[in-house]
């Protein structure tokens, strides 16, 4: 599914789906800059969660993952360089789940950047 909104794209935002007792979930997309001026995501809304923040997936030398706040630079969304949101990398964090995001289900996620107005993409619960 790809959303455009004054010239951005934002593609195939989904996320899994989560047992009953989940707290948070990842959720991942990819947005292009097709000819808005610079700008950076800053997070997000959702009905399901309490916040709704960019983070990323660091693995150690061990192979250990351990997630943290994504730093500004790392979310820029500019012409020519797709933002690209995924597993193992950098994502946007639900937090305090509201309600289970149930399999084959659509929410709708309203993506929140610094200069651009925001843009509700539909969400999309599947496993990958």
């Amino acid at each position: 599914v790809e959303t455009l909104d004054d010239g951005l794209a934002v593609r195939d935002a989904w996320t899994r789906p989560t047992p009953a007792t989940a707290s948070e979930a990842a959720i991942y997309l990819e947005i292009e800059n097709l000819d808005a001026p610079d700008d950076a995501l800053l997070g997000g809304r959702s009905d399901n969660c309490v916040t709704v923040q960019a983070h990323r997936t660091i693995v150690d030398d061990n192979g250990v993952a351990r997630m943290s706040a994504a730093e500004e630079g790392e979310l820029a969304v500019v012409p020519g360089e797709p933002l690209v949101l995924e597993p193992n990398g950098l994502h946007l964090m639900c937090t305090g789940l509201s309600t289970p995001f149930e399999d084959g289900t659509t929410t709708d996620l309203t993506l929140v950047f610094l200069h651009h107005d925001p843009v509700t993409v539909p969400l999309t619960v599947g496993q990958r």
